[in-house]
C-alpha cells in the first residue's frame, strides 16, 4: 500500500470521484469455466485486480480514519463501524495475496483462492449491511422499525447461542428481551402493513433485511443476477462445497505452484471485493463530504507505553 503513502486532498478527491461510477459486472466472469484458464493470463488478471484492491483499500482505509469519532446517529455509527471492519478485512486479504512475498522471505505457502473468497463473501454481506442502514430514502420511522427487527434477531440468535451453552442467566435475559421487542413490533404501523408471510418470519427472529437480502443488494445497484451468481460462487469456497473442491484435479491444483484455476478464483473476489469497498466508501463519503479534506492530516495514533508492552 506504499503507492499511495503521499496521496494528496486532490489526488483523494480524484479518487473518490472513480467511486460513484454505475456497478460494472466483473471482467473475470468468462475466466470461471469448467475448462480452466491459462496460467499466464490468469496471473495477470489477478495481478490487476490485486493492485486496484491494494489502492482502494489504502483510500479506504484513510477516508475510515478521518471520520472517526464523527457519528452523527446510531445507524450511521454502527455503519462507520462496519466500514472500518470492512478495511480490516481487506487489509487481511492483501496479507494472504501477497503469498510470494512470503515465498521469498523462505516460507513455505502458496496462493490460497478459498480463503479469498471467504473474505470477500464477508465483505458482500458487510457493504448490504451498509446500504440497508444507511438508504438515502429511509425516514426516522423507517429506521426505527428496521432496528427493531436488527434487534430482535440478535436477541434470538444470542438467545439460542446461550441456551445450548447452558447458560440460562443470558438465556432468559435473552427470551426476556425478545418478548419485549416482538410487543414493540407488533404495535407499529410498519409491521401491521407487512403481509402474513413476512409478519411470521420477523416475529421467528431469523430477519434481518425485511425484504431479504437481496433487497439490500439493489440498494447497491447491483444487478441481482449477478450477484446471485457471485454470491454462491464465494460461497462453495468458504463452505468447501463440491464446487469448490470438485475440478481441483482436472485444473491441475497441488498447492504447490499456483494454477491459472487458482489465480482466476482469487483475481474474481477480489474484484467482487474491490466493487463493494467502493461502494462502502462512497456511502461514507456521500455521508461525510469533508471526508478528504485533512486526509494527508491522518495518522494512526501511536499506543500508550504500557499498550506497547502488551503488543
Amino acid at each position: 500500500m506504499d503507492e499511495l503513502s503521499k496521496l494528496t486532498v486532490l489526488e483523494a478527491a480524484e479518487l473518490a470521484k472513480l467511486l460513484k461510477g454505475k456497478w460494472q459486472p466483473s471482467k473475470g466472469r468468462k475466466m470461471i469455466n469448467d475448462e480452466g484458464v491459462q496460467d499466464q493470463s490468469a496471473a495477470a488478471y489477478f495481478g490487476e485486480q490485486l493492485a486496484a484492491f491494494k489502492k482502494e483499500t489504502e483510500l479506504s482505509s484513510r477516508i475510515s480514519r478521518s471520520i472517526g469519532g464523527q457519528m452523527t446517529s446510531e445507524r450511521i455509527g454502527w455503519s462507520q463501524w462496519i466500514h472500518l471492519r470492512l478495511c480490516i478485512a481487506a487489509d487481511s486479504l492483501i496479507r494472504v495475496a501477497n503469498f510470494h512475498e512470503r515465498i521469498q522471505n523462505g516460507e513455505v505457502c502458496t496462493l490460497d483462492q478459498s480463503t479469498i473468497a471467504s473474505i470477500v463473501r464477508g465483505m458482500i454481506e458487510a457493504t448490504a449491511m451498509i446500504a440497508y442502514m444507511t438508504e438515502p430514502s429511509m425516514t426516522d420511522s423507517d429506521w426505527k422499525f428496521k432496528r427493531l427487527v436488527i434487534c430482535l434477531h440478535d436477541a434470538t440468535t444470542r438467545y439460542k447461542m446461550f441456551k445450548g451453552w447452558k447458560n440460562l442467566t443470558e438465556s432468559d435475559g435473552h427470551r426476556n428481551n425478545m418478548d419485549q421487542l416482538k410487543a414493540e413490533i407488533q404495535s407499529t404501523v410498519e409491521f401491521n402493513g407487512l403481509p402474513k408471510d413476512i409478519q411470521d418470519k420477523v416475529l421467528s427472529g431469523q430477519v434481518i433485511y425485511l425484504r431479504g437480502l437481496r433487497s439490500a443488494i439493489r440498494l447497491m445497484d447491483w444487478d441481482v443476477d449477478d450477484f446471485s451468481s457471485v454470491y454462491a460462487y464465494l460461497s462453495s469456497h468458504a463452505h468447501s462445497s463440491p464446487v469448490s473442491f470438485i475440478r481441483l484435479g482436472k485444473h491441475g491444483v497441488d498447492f504447490l505452484k499456483p494454477t491459472g484455476a487458482q489465480y482466476a478464483t482469487a483475481g474474481f473476489a477480489i474484484e467482487q471485493g474491490c466493487n463493494v469497498l467502493k461502494f462502502a466508501t462512497d456511502r461514507m463519503l456521500a455521508l461525510f463530504p469533508d471526508a478528504t479534506k485533512n486526509i494527508t492530516e491522518v495518522k494512526t495514533p501511536t499506543p500508550p507505553p504500557d499498550r506497547i508492552e502488551r503488543i
